[in-house]
């Protein structure tokens, strides 16, 4: 009867045990929203995770935090000190008279004090002003350091998130590899087995095979590794899986017309200002043209403008009938030429003045400098 007994009360703590164990797992399931213990994420969800738990943010903040004390301490310096005090006294009326052997009463007397006192620093030689400066530029400095460091962080959470996307992708590509390789080893097979087949192709078709079955371990393996990369990044403890296409930003609105068109006003402001210093009668090669852009601003960069090339952004002007272009058989550069004047056309005297004229009146628009590259 007693064994009978605890047979059953083992089962039924093993029952409310298994019980407890797969509540668990569905409860641990659900708040992953996974799919065999993997979490999935998003761009942003791992982004946001980085942001709050990466070591060095919440050092960057605590930072912030203390340098926002340090300005609330400045501006206290310039507020008075205030001191209050109190103080009570009681003496009793009841002694010993040693002649009469009693005790003699009297009235009680009982006394309070209370004071209150302020001072303010008028002239401290203009500390205070300094030091208010001084925590006004730390906080900023720190807030500086933060913003940097976010964009640090979110910087390493995207690239591990896009290198998640890419292992994956390479995955799918050695799957499709090694499916490719087994079908090609059946029909070499079969083709050996009707007699119409060459030996050499179904001998050939393991050792595809096996290729491509090492190509799907090390990509998977790179999976794994950006996985982990992702899953330290922002902080989660277990597998994780990058999930969902991230949205490209949006190019319709930039105007690459009014770009190419500003290249091609400063090409032509530049190559006025040469026939001016040189006079017409000396040749502009096209190289000359750019380094003179080089040298007013340092940061032109003809692909900023949507040139693969600087050619290619002379060659624009010449079919806008800007310029015209003269290609050097020995260098292969291109010579520049006065649109009005064909190449090899005798020039009067006294034109290069009017011919300058003419191009400077060209139309421009408002030169915008090109960022730094």
């Amino acid at each position: 009867m007693i064994d009978s007994l605890t047979a059953r009360g083992a089962r039924l703590v093993a029952a409310v045990l298994l019980a407890t164990l797969a509540g668990g797992a569905q409860r641990l399931v659900a708040q992953q929203g996974t799919t065999g213990g993997v979490r999935a994420v998003t761009l942003d969800e791992a982004i946001n995770l980085a942001l709050q738990t990466q070591p060095a943010i919440i050092q960057a903040e605590g930072n912030l935090d203390v340098a926002h004390a340090s300005q609330r301490e400045a501006l206290g310096a310039y507020l008075p000190s205030l001191s209050l005090s109190s103080g009570l006294s009681q003496n009793s009326p009841n002694r010993w008279n040693s002649q009469t052997q009693q005790y003699i009463t009297g009235q009680k007397s009982v006394s309070y004090s209370t004071g209150l006192s302020a001072s303010l620093t008028i002239f401290d030689g203009f500390s205070r002003l300094a030091q208010t400066r001084a925590a006004n530029a730390s906080a900023a400095s720190t807030d500086a350091a933060l913003t940097n460091q976010k964009f640090q962080v979110i910087l390493q959470t995207k690239q591990a998130f896009f290198n998640s996307l890419a292992a994956g992708d390479l995955v799918s590509a050695a799957q499709t590899q090694l499916e490719r390789a087994q079908r090609r080893l059946e029909v070499s097979k079969d083709r050996l087995a009707a007699g119409s087949g060459i030996r050499s192709d179904a001998l050939g078709g393991p050792v595809d095979v096996g290729n491509a079955e090492l190509a799907l371990l090390n990509a998977r393996a790179q999976q794994a590794t950006a996985e982990a990369n992702l899953a330290r990044l922002i902080g989660v403890t277990g597998a994780v899986h990058a999930s969902g296409q991230p949205a490209l930003p949006d190019l319709s609105a930039l105007d690459t017309a009014a770009l190419r068109q500003e290249a091609i006003d400063l090409v032509m402001e530049t190559v006025a200002d040469l026939f001016k210093e040189r006079g017409e009668e000396e040749k502009v090669w096209g190289s000359m043209v750019k380094q003179a852009l080089k040298r007013r601003n340092p940061g032109f960069n003809e692909s900023y403008y949507g040139f693969r090339a600087f050619s290619d952004l002379l060659e624009e002007a010449q079919k806008r009938k800007l310029l015209s272009l003269e290609r050097d058989e020995k260098s292969g550069g291109y010579l520049i030429r006065p649109m009005w004047r064909p190449p090899g056309a005798p020039r009067a005297r006294g034109a290069s003045r009017t011919s300058t004229a003419e191009l400077r009146a060209a139309p421009r628009a408002p030169a915008r400098k090109a960022p730094a590259r």
